[in-house]
């Protein structure tokens, strides 16, 4: 639906579609290439044509932010914050951020406000349709990310030396609720309990309203569970500070009231039911990252650590802890389903498709791809036993 002249660079932005339109028809905002100017294309996928394109960037306009409503389309390049009209194309207003935006999700649009977060620890707020600054509040710390919390705003910052997670109206600024979650410290006793860091990821539930903390550098670990529609605790469990939290930039597993948390070589579950953690499994030789449950069977990678490096898929029984099945792709090399790159090791790369990603519920598919020669081969793997059938080349 490009003019001829005009090729699709890499980065676009899906945008929901305006009220009254069909849910699967999104839109999509795009970098554009022309000659030597670039600029954002909105490519109307209802009509199949573009609607509008932007005025040209002085270079080629990395790193965008974007959120949109039925009215507008708000951009936030380097520092500044457009507001489009997201029928016509043309500016409705614009502003100087006073720094760069802190993270991937620092910028959020609520009904009457734009919310942006900045890295020099200032959160203000936009009117939606003037761009008035509506709330402007500089913290204590520099946090990276904004939460949406049901119709709040939530960060991390430091109210009186303690960590803390502060929730907002996004509308007025007036503060809603600090939650304070903290866990026990026995090395050094009940005066010294442990908090969050600034930089702690927090994770949430599907609605957004439930936020869950994970805390502990010393014996033991604790996760807590809040309510951040009331402000107040909904549980807490505690267990091996070295087996319960996850590592950093990987998310534990939230499926079915459970949650599964990869460590390591071991691979461990807290059952929100019976608010209790228990070690799943464990392997010397192996780092374990859960990646979906489905019918009692929990998929994990296994990363291979003790000789030749590689990637497996395994399935584990979500009860009892016992490897079901293994299985070992021909292929080396493992693609995480955010990347995009050219297949040139001559030994493969493989990928999957979890069951919750497919209509069918019962297998994983695998796809191993050879540069030389080229092919990929598909393969269906049973998720109870690990059967494997062929599905050609």
């Amino acid at each position: 639906v490009l003019p001829s002249l005009i090729t699709l660079a890499s980065d676009g932005y899906l945008l929901a579609p305006e009220s009254g339109r069909d849910t699967t028809q999104a839109d999509v905002l795009a970098v554009t290439y022309e000659g030597e100017a670039y600029a954002l294309a909105y490519l109307d996928n209802t009509a199949e044509k573009v609607r509008w394109e932007s005025d040209d960037f002085p270079e080629y306009p990395s790193l965008l932010q974007i959120q949109a409503n039925d009215q507008f389309v708000y951009v936030v390049h380097e520092t500044n914050l457009t507001a489009y009209d997201r029928a016509e194309g043309n500016t409705v207003w614009q502003t100087t951020l006073s720094d760069k935006l802190a993270g991937d999700v620092s910028l959020q649009l609520y009904p009457t406000t734009l919310i942006a977060l900045t890295t020099d620890g200032i959160m203000q707020a936009y009117d939606n349709d003037t761009g008035e600054i509506a709330l402007s509040l500089r913290l204590e710390e520099t946090p990276r990310e904004l939460y949406r919390v049901v119709d709040q705003v939530g960060l991390v910052d430091n109210v009186e030396g303690v960590t803390t997670f502060l929730l907002f109206d996004p509308a007025t600024g007036l503060p809603q609720h600090q939650l304070k979650p903290s866990g026990r410290n026995e090395p050094f006793g009940d005066d010294s309990p442990q908090y969050l860091s600034t930089y702690d990821p927090v994770y949430q539930d599907a609605t957004g309203q439930y936020l869950y903390f994970f805390m502990g550098f010393f014996e033991p670990g604790t996760v807590q569970k809040w309510d951040g529609a009331t402000g107040e605790m909904v549980w807490e469990v505690t267990g091996p500070v070295d087996e319960m939290l996850p590592p950093y930039d990987e998310a534990p597993l939230f499926m079915n009231d459970r949650i599964y948390i990869g460590n390591g070589n071991n691979l461990s579950v807290i059952d929100e039911t019976t608010q209790s953690w228990r070690p799943l499994t464990n392997s010397a030789d192996y780092v374990l990252r859960p990646v979906t449950e489905q019918n009692g069977v929990v998929l994990v990678l296994a990363e291979r650590t003790r000789g030749t490096t590689r990637q497996e898929l395994w399935g584990i029984d979500a009860t009892t802890g016992v490897v079901r099945w293994q299985y070992v792709p021909a292929a080396a090399n493992y693609l995480e389903h955010s990347e995009y790159e050219a297949v040139t090791d001559e030994n493969g790369h493989w990928t999957a498709q979890w069951p919750d990603q497919l209509t069918d519920a019962d297998s994983v598919l695998i796809f191993q791809i050879f540069p030389e020669p080229d092919e990929v081969i598909l393969e269906r793997i049973a998720l109870n036993d690990g059967t494997k059938t062929d599905l050609g080349t």
